[in-house]
């Protein structure tokens, strides 16, 4: 009994301190006993009858901190349930007592359910501004504030502040905003509902950068010591985290090119090179970007500023500085193996290799000394003299204008006056002057500095020019870079000849004036293109003018707008014309047309809107009749001879079908009111009233006028009516043609009437199409039915023979078919639309598409304009000459692509013949029964070349014979001899007349298609004569495209089963690839030294990009050659001069190409695989 009554009075007294944890689950308990029924237990002990009577009760934890009325649970509670709902250990309530009252801080644990280790977390801290929060005067307060903390920590997307007590709801809306600000910082992290996930994945995110960053280091450190990897710096390119730089690029082709043919390119770009002709500048952001990315590798930073103020993007830029800055500041990345700047002539003769490196002390570059040299018949002065005439922009003329004998003193000679010159050097310089010769002196220059570097060993070499004392040439011998050196000359021979041009005494001024400005010239020495002319072979010569840019633009005439004038001469023969028997034979057969009914309707729906639409059933004639109805209603007004009708049909047949029936029934022929037009054929004349052309006509009619839509309005100027027939089929020509005429029409509304019509149409989308631009639009829905039957009678046609054909469909099926087919534009490649449009000059292709009946998907866009600039079709948002001749061929653009080379380097009759091929089929047959023997039968025509070539052979001894006037029966028994069809071989005749007239209306490659040949590790067979090579199993050699990764030679193939590739053969062209069982390529032609070697695929390929880490280029993005990098500049080059010369042939057809530098260089470049012949 005295036990329990001391337990009961120790109670009490703790009572009056601070509530804890263990005390409030004690305070549970309390109110538990409160509300038990009184009995024996719940009689006052006798210590509480002594000691009075008890005062008011003390308030409870959950009083204090949630108030007299809450009835909920406590932040503690909730916290530590979470806790426990996570399975993470029970919260660590880490209290502190300050000055100001408590504070509490939580940190959570948890079990790693794999390792079973235990993780403990940071405290949760709060920021520093919000401290004022975390304080409170109990430590009860404290630690319910910590568990509301926590709880916001892992539940913060949670609505947990709605079971919280009252003023604990205000501090979860301040938390809120302290995770708003944090989010803003990049902490959104610390309010991760898991942060044991999220400590764990940071600490794997940190290992890993810690683990790369290691092996980037590790792999600078090994990188030398690498084969193939000398003078690799590790600044970009892809693979830097790997351990061998050099994997994949060892076993890549590599490209070489002769010094020689080196040369000759650097020459044309000297000519012929425009940087960024078309004045796009990148954005001040861009340009920081790209300034920030070339300084990381090894460009000067002053060279880049200089280079973005010239170029379009970073790849014209890179371009730029490995052409126009001095090898010796140039990264070693963009340098060959084992390359040292200046160094190496490789001739024999040691005395003019001497002299050249002499002449090139000065930072001129090597191989221009070496080709001055020659050219001044190895007079060392001569070609001093030159070279400073070139840095100065000067020609040799302009240097000898004045004769030395206008400035010499009187009853002076040269010599004197050079004699006195050095005396007087030698008196003021003392110790510094070195006489080297009788016409040489040097004077050391003192106190020279080079950033870091002081007291650089410079001397100033002054020679005795051929023209002294007019002119001095001067040398600077220094541990500098070229452009400072080349600098000091050019500023010290400006200062000279501006103050002393006409005083004969200069060394003396020029040693002086170099000494006292060579510093500042060396931190500041101005732009490279000041002295590029001599420190780059392949940089501009002063004052080049670049030929193959004079384009003389062609002036179009623009037809004559209509007179809307009435003439009463037009309408009395009108009148006449209805007199005529034939005449009215023939409108009686008009009027017996379903059509017929509905005319008056017709012409008035025309004319009172922008747009009339047009639905008739097959054989109403509304394809013959409508145009002739509003034909006739012109005659009636007398505005006859106003009428210019265009009917589009999609197909030729369609155009010329149509012609012959409507100028029969108009009593005339064709030709005369009634004409029409398809692509290489017209008949029409002065007076033709009614043209049916074909969509594409049209099309090309518009395309042609101009870039501006001011330009398509000036082009249908004569067009009275544009009616458009089968626009439900929705080909890709019609979206375009009704996405163009709808621009023009919501500019000039009254410029044209626009009929459409068809027989399915859904007239409602296109109502809301066109009067979406504020257009009139008129709508027939029915012309009738050429039976005259009601519409509930009439009959399907359900077979193609005697009988009936009844289709039965499921009811799911049915629903899920589609009202109408997908339009065209959404279902196939739009890579020839994209070139159309911006051939037209709309800029924004995407934009402009997004704005026809139904728009195609974006991301089909941007891969049709990523496929145009990869076959050089676009350069950037800039059509290329090859663009421009592209649109205008009806043909695949690879197609197109190879016929236009083949015109420009005179192999235009093969070119053609190849692309009907591959637009046909090939004319081999292969019949089941006999196919080893059709087989055998390919194989006599093949060349070691590929399945095109080989097909190029047979059609073309199949076109000789028949050429000779070989009888159809022999050309038969031939055909059936080698398995060839004959209709095929006459489809590809047929379709080479097309491509010629295509050709030949616009006055005048084949490359995304590559595969990569990859061939085993070579093995070797002992013979008499040493170690054999032995050719590879024909299983053993793959090939590689690069979207569909490893393909198959089709065994239909010539070069199925091939072990062997002649000449160096590292790439295969196809045309065509399907996928069976495995994916196979077909329609072949191998890469061969004769025929199609790494520089064909640089000339003619994709774009071509540097790797910076010095392994070579990167053709169209996947296909790797090793080399030097300034040989993919010079290709790259030389790309762009191809161009122009294609501009230049289609603006000049009279111009003879078979002389062109250019097309030499390019043919001899693919001829000896880029080494000298």
């Amino acid at each position: 009994m005295a036990k329990k009554a001391k337990d009961q009075a120790a109670s009490q007294a703790s009572a009056s301190q601070p509530a804890t944890g263990k005390e409030k689950d004690k305070g549970k308990d309390k109110g538990k006993d409160k509300d038990a029924p009184k009995g024996k237990k719940g009689a006052p002990s006798l210590i509480e009858q002594a000691a009075g009577p008890v005062g008011p009760p003390k308030p409870t934890a959950k009083q204090i901190i949630g108030g007299a009325s809450w009835t909920g649970k406590l932040p503690v509670n909730l916290f530590n349930e979470y806790c426990q709902k996570q399975q993470w250990e029970k919260p660590d309530y880490n209290m502190r007592k300050t000055p100001e009252g408590y504070s509490c801080l939580i940190t959570l644990s948890a079990k790693d359910p794999k390792t079973k280790e235990m993780i403990r977390l940071e405290p949760f801290k709060i920021p520093a501004d919000l401290l004022h929060l975390l304080t409170k005067p109990t430590a009860l307060e404290a630690r319910h504030f910590a568990a509301t903390y926590g709880l916001f920590r892992v539940c913060s997307m949670q609505n947990k502040h709605t079971v919280l007590p009252p003023d604990y709801k205000i501090l979860w809306k301040d938390f809120q905003a302290l995770k708003q600000k944090d989010v803003k910082e990049g902490k959104a992290w610390m309010y991760d509902a898991d942060p044991f996930k999220t400590i764990r994945e940071r600490q794997e995110a940190k290992a890993a950068a810690d683990k790369k960053r290691k092996e980037i280091e590790r792999v600078k450190e090994k990188a030398k010591s690498m084969p193939g990897a000398a003078g690799l710096v590790l600044a970009g390119g892809s693979g830097a985290g790997s351990f061998n730089p050099m994997k994949g690029w060892t076993s890549v082709p590599k490209i070489e090119m002769g010094r020689k043919s080196r040369v000759q390119v650097e020459s044309l770009i000297q000519k012929y090179v425009v940087w960024n002709p078309n004045k796009v500048f990148m954005a001040a952001p861009q340009r920081q970007v790209v300034v920030e990315d070339l300084s990381k590798l090894g460009f000067r930073r002053s060279h880049i500023e200089e280079a973005v103020d010239i170029c379009k993007d970073r790849e014209e830029t890179l371009e730029w500085l490995l052409i126009h800055v001095p090898e010796d500041d140039i990264p070693p990345w963009a340098l060959p193996e084992s390359y040292s700047a200046g160094i190496s002539v490789g001739s024999l003769d040691l005395k003019k290799e001497a002299a050249v490196k002499r002449l090139a002390e000065s930072g001129y570059a090597l191989d221009l000394c070496a080709r001055i040299f020659e050219e001044t018949g190895c007079d060392e002065s001569k070609a001093a003299e030159t070279l400073q005439c070139r840095l100065l922009g000067q020609s040799i003329e302009d240097w000898t204008a004045i004769a030395p004998s206008d400035i010499l003193p009187p009853d002076m000679t040269a010599d004197e006056v050079w004699d006195d010159e050095v005396v007087a050097m030698e008196s003021s310089f003392g110790d510094l002057v070195t006489k080297m010769s009788e016409d040489i002196i040097q004077v050391k220059l003192e106190s020279v500095t080079n950033g870091s570097k002081t007291n650089v060993n410079t001397v100033l070499q002054i020679r005795k020019s051929l023209s002294y004392p007019v002119h001095l040439v001067i040398t600077v011998l220094a541990q500098l870079p070229a452009q400072a050196k080349l600098s000091v000359i050019k500023q010290t021979l400006a200062y000279v000849q501006e103050a002393y041009g006409a005083d004969p005494m200069k060394v003396f001024v020029a040693a002086d004036w170099a000494q006292q400005n060579i510093n500042r010239i060396i931190e500041n020495p101005g732009k490279l293109v000041e002295i590029s002319a001599v420190s780059s072979t392949a940089s501009e010569a002063p004052g080049t003018v670049p030929q193959l840019q004079r384009h003389s633009g062609k002036l179009s005439r623009k037809p004559r707008p209509i007179d809307w004038t009435p003439n009463p001469r037009s309408r009395d023969q009108w009148l006449k014309r209805q007199e005529t028997p034939d005449y009215k034979k023939m409108m009686a057969k008009r009027q017996s047309l379903p059509a017929w009914q509905v005319h008056e309707k017709i012409i008035q729906t025309v004319a009172q809107n922008h747009v009339t639409i047009i639905s008739g059933e097959t054989g109403s004639g509304k394809s013959t009749q409508s145009v002739q109805f509003l034909l006739d209603d012109l005659y009636n007004q007398g505005l006859g001879t106003s009428a210019n009708m265009l009917v589009t049909q999609p197909r030729r047949i369609s155009a010329l079908g149509l012609a012959d029936p409507v100028a029969e029934e108009r009593c005339s022929r064709v030709g005369d009111e009634i004409g029409y037009t398809i692509r290489g054929e017209s008949k029409r004349s002065q007076q033709t009233r009614i043209t049916f052309v074909t969509t594409g006509v049209l099309l090309r009619r518009l395309q042609t006028s101009g870039g501006r839509v001011e330009d398509v309005i000036a082009s249908l100027a004569d067009v009275s009516h544009i009616v458009i027939d089968e626009v439900h089929e929705r080909s890709l020509d019609t979206d375009f043609l009704l996405t163009i005429v709808r621009e023009v029409m919501s500019t000039r509304k009254d410029l044209l009437k626009l009929v459409l019509m068809s027989a399915t149409l859904d007239a409602a989308s296109f109502e809301n199409y066109f009067r979406s631009q504020g257009l009139r639009v008129g709508s027939l829905r029915r012309c009738g039915h050429p039976g005259q039957l009601a519409s509930r009678g009439e009959v399907v046609q359900a077979g193609v023979q005697a009988g009936k054909c009844y289709k039965l469909y499921t009811r799911n099926l049915e629903m899920q078919m589609a009202e109408r087919p997908e339009p065209e534009i959404r279902r196939v490649p739009l890579e020839q639309m994209c070139l159309s449009v911006r051939a037209m000059g709309m800029r924004d292709v995407a934009a402009f598409l997004g704005r026809s009946p139904t728009p195609p998907a974006s991301t089909a866009v941007d891969g049709a304009i990523k496929m145009l600039r990869r076959m050089g079709a676009l350069d950037g948002d800039e059509l290329t000459a090859l663009g421009q001749q592209l649109a205008m061929i009806p043909a695949d653009l690879r197609c197109a692509k190879l016929m236009v080379y083949g015109s420009i380097f005179g192999c235009l009759d093969d070119s053609v013949t190849i692309s009907a091929i591959l637009s046909t089929r090939s004319p081999f047959l292969s019949p089941p029964d006999k196919r080893d023997l059709a087989k055998e039968a390919r194989m006599r025509f093949e060349q070691g070349d590929g399945d095109l070539l080989t097909d190029l052979a047979a059609y073309k001894e199949w076109d000789s014979m028949k050429r000779d006037g070989t009888p159809p029966r022999q050309l038969r028994n031939f055909c059936d001899d080698n398995f060839l069809s004959y209709l095929t071989l006459t489809d590809i005749s047929a379709t080479r007349q097309q491509f010629y007239g295509a050709l030949s209306e616009m006055a005048s490659a084949f490359s995304p298609q590559i595969a990569r040949i990859q061939f085993p590790d070579k093995k070797f067979a002992n013979s008499m004569s040493g170690a054999v090579e032995l050719d590879p199993e024909a299983r053993a050699i793959k090939y590689f495209t690069e979207e569909q990764g490893r393909v198959f030679v089709h065994p239909s193939s010539t070069i199925f089963g091939s072990q062997s590739f002649s000449g160096s053969a590292a790439f295969m062209s196809y045309f065509s690839l399907i996928s069976t069982s495995k994916t196979f390529i077909r329609d072949l032609t191998r890469s061969a030294r004769e025929a199609f070697n790494a520089f064909t695929l640089l000339l003619f390929s994709g774009a071509i990009e540097l790797d910076t880490m010095g392994r070579g280029l990167v053709v169209d993005g996947w296909l790797r050659l090793r080399g030097w990098a300034r040989v993919g500049v010079l290709v790259s080059r030389l790309r762009g001069m191809v161009d122009d010369v294609i501009r230049l042939k289609v603006e000049r057809p009279e111009v003879d190409l078979r002389d062109n530098d250019v097309l030499k260089a390019v043919a001899k470049l693919i001829e000896h695989d880029g080494l000298d012949a």
